[in-house]
């Protein structure tokens, strides 16, 4: 069955999102996507400061409002970022509506502001990414969410807007472990189509880590433009489950009321 989803996208209820989940379903059908997932933010550590819980509820309330208009499947999710720096606070966010799919990620280490906020130099770049995938690790060992999210997002900033080259083969061995939590908990890893379209140029994780994960015995893969804006829905997505398919992976997942349904490639 032909499957092409966009399964990371964010509507207005994000902080950083610009338009209606109506907006983004247009945008859906224009481009031909059979699945859409609208998947706000959540950040674990603001719940009760920063407007999330409202938000997020609102989200549901609008995808609920539109599911069954037109030919693409509607769904509904939610992005948890750092759970395990709030646990009672990603576990209330769980519980506040009856989600189809739940992202795991991490946008800034403990005691720290959002990657994209940093002012990088090449010497801070070890210690911070060591940081990075050991609190990533633990992310993957709560393993409340469905899919881990753009494996490597700091060096969307650190690479592609400071231009400082980085290798992650150091942190090999760190990725690995990372992978067979995944693995033998039955979690998916996202390929993250959005930088692509920046100037990291690359999909994250690119296409060396997933064939890594593919050897290690990985198999789901969930994808996604990380979309903030309508023109960006399904941007890349073509590329991405290309490569999936290169790779030698069976197809893509897409989530449904949290469980995995996975559509073959042709």
């Amino acid at each position: 069955m032909f499957c092409k989803p966009d399964c990371h996208t964010h509507s207005v209820n994000s902080h950083d999102g610009h338009e209606p989940v109506a907006a983004l379903l247009q945008a859906a059908q224009a481009a031909g996507l059979t699945h859409l997932t609208v998947t706000d933010h959540c950040e674990c550590q603001f719940y009760h400061t920063d407007g999330s819980r409202e938000a997020i509820r609102a989200l549901y309330r609008d995808v609920s409002a539109l599911q069954g208009q037109g030919n693409v499947r509607l769904l509904c999710g939610v992005e948890l970022g750092q759970p395990t720096q709030a646990l009672q606070d990603a576990e209330d966010a769980l519980a506040a509506a009856p989600w189809d799919f739940v992202i795991g990620s991490l946008h800034n280490l403990r005691g720290m502001d959002d990657f994209c906020f940093l002012d990088f130099t090449r010497e801070d770049v070890p210690a911070l990414l060591e940081r990075y995938f050991d609190e990533l690790l633990e992310v993957a060992q709560w393993g409340k969410f469905d899919t881990l999210a753009h494996l490597t997002y700091p060096l969307r900033y650190i690479c592609g807007e400071y231009g400082i080259p980085v290798s992650v083969e150091p942190y090999r061995e760190k990725i690995v472990c990372l992978f067979e939590t995944l693995i033998r908990s039955g979690k998916a890893l996202e390929i993250n189509t959005s930088g692509w379209r920046q100037k990291l140029g690359t999909s994250m994780p690119d296409a060396p880590w997933l064939s890594l994960y593919r050897e290690l015995g990985g198999e789901m893969v969930t994808i996604g433009s990380d979309a903030h804006y309508s023109q960006h829905i399904g941007a890349h997505i073509d590329r991405g489950l290309e490569t999936l398919r290169e790779l030698g992976f069976p197809g893509i997942t897409v989530f449904e009321q949290r469980r995995p349904v996975l559509y073959p490639f042709g």
